[in-house]
């Protein structure tokens, strides 16, 4: 590498800045550790303890140049080795728990030359793994008394040491064997090659290698699972009423259950789930082991033997939930996994799938974890990529738990609708085009078929076909576009329906001028008192958001009062915010909050934050399912005259309306027309990147082709509609219609 890349690093001003906070968050954290330190056990958390690493840690990425990462990547190689050999010698269950053993004793012990005990760990004693004692002696740290003996952690170590960092190692030389291209079957992994049986799957080579192993791989999965969150912020709570209806229906199964500990955390959080009606399933192996070690919560629950690429032996369960499972596998296998689960599964099942969602750009976690993965033949998976494997197996996300920035995704739901939504569609097919189309897959009959401007919903007379026809036509060709196809979101009143009111103006359904998205309501409110008078209703959302928890709904008191209200998922959410939230420091002023779940009648004086006059609103009264503030800045009253200017379909598409620059401003109202909450139309073509209005894009789709947000350059030539005038050939912001993004 030429030296002028190894020099000294200069950080810039923004750089700077994001050091000094962290140094600040790393002094907090510190000063917080030394309290927690005169906490009593039952009271001691260690939250501050992370909250250090995670600041230290970002204070070493700044700081290291080039330079100084090409020696922490060597020297933690050199560590990982030492560890490595140490570990195969059983040489920590040679050191005393107390106390502390000689080398010469140790040598001895492990029948090896006391200058090459000293050699090998010389390197743990630099890192405080062991601790060197009178010069000539080693003890135990905190730290290696994990390794002892048949210590959990000493099953994790030796599955990376025997299995992971071999097959990590082999890389250069399966990629030349095979070709520079992802690993995604169970043979032909990393592993299975760097152990020279490539043939096999993973769980074969390792079991032809001895059942010492396979205790080894089991005691690492519940290193591992006992290191993630067990389900997120998921709240099981609802189900028991509804097993409280439907008596001797399954209401959870765990697949791929390991020994039952996740299962055990939703049976002692959730009052009144009976563990009868839990199931446990997972491989003949597993579930003998959790058998012999019957715990005593799981004594009612069915513990049944499964291979899951072949069966869902249990038929119509409430829910189902796959944890830490997917991400050994690759996109196809995942997919078979998953239409096996969802062709047991009745209308109103839902699949919890909790692992990990990879960020953009990813942490060094989660993007070490995948190469990981990868070793196996599995993949960790970002956002778009769970969209695309749930389309794929006939599912849709209908949402992210996230308990913290490394989150786990749950919640992933089998749609029992009919409707399919139709993205990228060619601006010139017809009903009778889509119709053939999707009519040359199967004798499914086609109830309807709606078209837009781009996109579209088909509907079909029974959910199976539906079902069947995600995965047949998700990124198909169709007039030379590649189609999106994903189950509709959002019910059908909220698509607007066939003609009629719109709101209030306009033409109804999808004839008339589109509004914005209405926010979710939940009845889980807090009140929020002694806000300053200009408190924006984003302000609020920020501020309840430092609990941690999913703010759903944010809105600021009309009559500037000091006031303001924020709801959540759940109640348990609600009690936790309050509970965190009341005292706190808000823009210098000490606010109160308190849970308040009775609905507040919406004003009718007129006054507010609205900005329409009173009498003119193009919308319908405000009730409590309706967002209450007013029209967003640049909201445009539709015409009434029922004229359409063709120029406005072609439109760019409009900033997000949470854009950070508008603060102010509330996010518009909902009238009728398609599901503000379900698919953009693809964007415009042509070749025009640049858009004065927005600094952040929606995600692009995935199949649509070319730049996903090319436009076609300002119009040169005097626009149709003289009745509003525009700028550059473009409506100016506040005159162009159209949808809020």
């Amino acid at each position: 590498m030429p030296s002028e890349y190894l020099g000294a690093l200069r950080l810039d001003d923004e750089e700077l800045s994001r050091l000094e906070q962290l140094a600040n968050e790393l002094t907090g954290a510190v000063k917080r550790i030394r309290a927690e330190s005169q906490a009593t056990k039952a009271r001691y958390s260690d939250a501050p303890r992370h909250h250090a690493l995670y600041a230290a840690s970002g204070i070493q990425e700044l700081l290291r140049g080039p330079k100084e990462y090409v020696r922490a990547a060597w020297l933690l190689q050199m560590v990982v080795a030492a560890l490595m050999v140490f570990e195969d010698f059983k040489g920590f269950d040679h050191i005393p728990a107390e106390g502390a053993i000689s080398f010469a004793d140790l040598a001895k012990k492990l029948d090896a030359e006391e200058v090459l005990i000293r050699r090998i760990t010389n390197p743990l004693v630099a890192i405080k793994i062991l601790k060197l004692v009178g010069g000539d002696k080693l003890a135990h740290s905190n730290r290696s008394r994990g390794s002892i003996g048949a210590q959990p952690t000493r099953g994790h170590n030796s599955v990376f040491n025997k299995y992971v960092h071999p097959g990590a190692l082999a890389m250069p030389t399966y990629f030349a064997k095979y070709g520079r291209k992802e690993p995604t079957t169970r043979h032909h992994t990393l592993l299975t090659f760097a152990q020279g049986r490539p043939e096999l799957t993973m769980w074969e080579c390792i079991r032809q290698q001895g059942p010492e192993n396979v205790q080894m791989f089991m005691d690492n999965m519940a290193v591992w699972s006992g290191n993630q969150p067990k389900y997120g912020t998921y709240d099981f709570r609802w189900i028991v009423d509804v097993g409280n209806k439907q008596p001797g229906r399954p209401l959870l199964v765990d697949v791929g259950s390991s020994k039952g500990h996740v299962t055990q955390a939703v049976l002692a959080s959730t009052p009144g789930l009976d563990a009868s009606r839990c199931v446990l399933e997972d491989l003949p192996e597993v579930i003998e082991e959790l058998v012999r070690l019957d715990p005593e919560d799981l004594r009612g629950s069915r513990k049944i033997p499964i291979n899951f690429h072949k069966e869902q032996p249990v038929k119509g369960a409430l829910i189902y939930m796959i944890r830490t499972c997917l991400h050994d596998y690759g996109d196809d296998e995942s997919v078979e996994i998953l239409r096996i689960i969802v062709d047991a599964m009745a209308d109103d099942s839902r699949l919890l799938i909790l692992e990990q969602v990879l960020s953009n750009p990813p942490k060094l976690f989660g993007a070490v974890m995948d190469i990981s993965m990868m070793v196996v033949g599995g993949k960790e998976r970002n956002k778009e990529q769970w969209a695309d494997l749930a389309a794929r197996s006939g599912l849709r996300i209908l949402k992210i738990h996230q308990e913290n920035e490394d989150a786990l995704m749950s919640n992933m739901t089998e749609v029992s609708s009919t409707r399919l939504y139709l993205g990228n569609l060619p601006r010139s097919a017809t009903k009778e085009d889509v119709s053939t189309h999707f009519s040359s897959h199967g004798t499914g009959k086609i109830t309807e078929i709606k078209l837009m401007n781009g996109f579209g919903f088909i509907e079909y007379d029974d959910p199976l076909d539906a079902r069947d026809v995600v995965p047949a036509f998700h990124g198909s060709t169709f007039m030379g576009e590649r189609l999106t196809v994903q189950f509709a979101r959002g019910t059908r009143n909220r698509e607007g329906g066939s003609g009629g009111g719109g709101g209030g103006g306009g033409g109804g359904g999808y004839g008339g001028e589109r509004s914005g998205p209405r926010p979710r309501r939940t009845a889980f409110r807090m009140q929020i008192s002694g806000l300053p008078v200009d408190t924006s209703w984003q302000d609020l959302k920020d501020f309840a958001r430092q609990s941690q928890l999913d703010v759903v709904y944010s809105e600021t008191g009309r009559n500037n009062n000091g006031e303001g209200f924020v709801e959540f998922e759940t109640a348990a959410d609600l009690a936790s915010a309050v509970e965190a939230l009341d005292g706190k420091e808000f823009k210098d002023k000490i606010v109160r909050c308190v849970a308040n779940t009775q609905p507040d009648p919406p004003p009718r004086d007129g006054r507010g934050r609205s900005r329409s006059p009173p009498g003119r609103r193009p919308y319908g009264p405000p009730g409590d399912e309706y967002d209450r503030r007013g029209p967003p800045r640049g909201y445009s009253p539709p015409r009434r005259d029922g004229y359409r200017d063709g120029y406005r379909d072609r439109s760019p598409p409009r900033r997000e309306y949470y854009d950070d620059r508008a603060r102010y401003r509330s996010p518009p109202r909902h009238g009728r027309g398609p599901p503000m909450d379900d698919y953009p139309p693809p964007p415009p073509r042509g070749r025009y990147d640049h858009d004065p209005y927005r600094r952040d894009y929606p995600p692009p789709d995935p199949y649509a082709n070319g730049r996903p947000y090319d436009r076609p350059p300002p119009r040169d030539f005097p626009p149709r509609d003289p009745g509003y005038a525009r700028e550059g050939g473009y409506p100016r912001e506040y005159d162009r219609p159209g949808r809020y993004w």
